[in-house]
């Protein structure tokens, strides 16, 4: 279920991001055996890979990666929002605005997460935290970024944690 739902997510990411910036019927479509390349009227290129299992979106405004085990994002600061483990990055993505979005899942427990990411943002500022049982959330405000997490339980008998981070660039 977790798979179908990464799947959506990026095909309605990839849908949006193709259709509004690609113009096929002025534009280039290849297909290749690593995926899908276009190229609008204007030069702007994007393709759509499969690598080791996930998917990959690459384009103009930004680079997107889901599947199982995939990459932090080129330039995400790890050294300012690190993550607790990084058990399995199922969902990366990392725009042009300098945006960041990591999703991933660990054994770890709840708290054990929560407790880590509390520290993480301990001098953030503008901060704010809800706690709703089978889900935390917590934002402030680092260095440049506006940080946001979640921290779901997922509600499988797997007894994972699932965790969101997203990184906004405050320019």
């Amino acid at each position: 279920m977790k798979k179908l739902s990464i799947l959506l997510v990026f095909l309605m990411i990839v849908t949006l991001v193709v259709g509004c910036s690609i113009k096929t019927s002025d534009g280039k479509v290849k297909l290749t055996d690593k995926g899908v390349q276009f190229e609008d009227s204007k030069g702007n290129k994007s393709s759509v890979n499969s690598k080791n299992g996930n998917i990959e979106f690459n384009g103009t405004n930004g680079n997107v990666s889901a599947g199982q085990n995939v990459a932090l994002p080129e330039g995400y600061p790890k050294e300012l929002v690190p993550l607790d483990k990084e058990d399995n990055i199922t969902y990366s993505a990392h725009t042009n605005a300098n945006d960041f979005v990591v999703m991933y899942s660990t054994k770890e427990s709840k708290e054990s997460v929560k407790k880590f990411y509390d520290k993480v943002l301990e001098k953030a500022e503008n901060k704010s935290n809800m706690d709703l049982g089978t889900s935390y959330m917590l934002a402030g405000t680092l260095d440049k970024y506006q940080v946001s997490l979640s921290i779901i339980s997922n509600s499988s008998d797997t007894n994972e944690i699932n965790v969101m981070i997203t990184l906004s660039d405050k320019k």
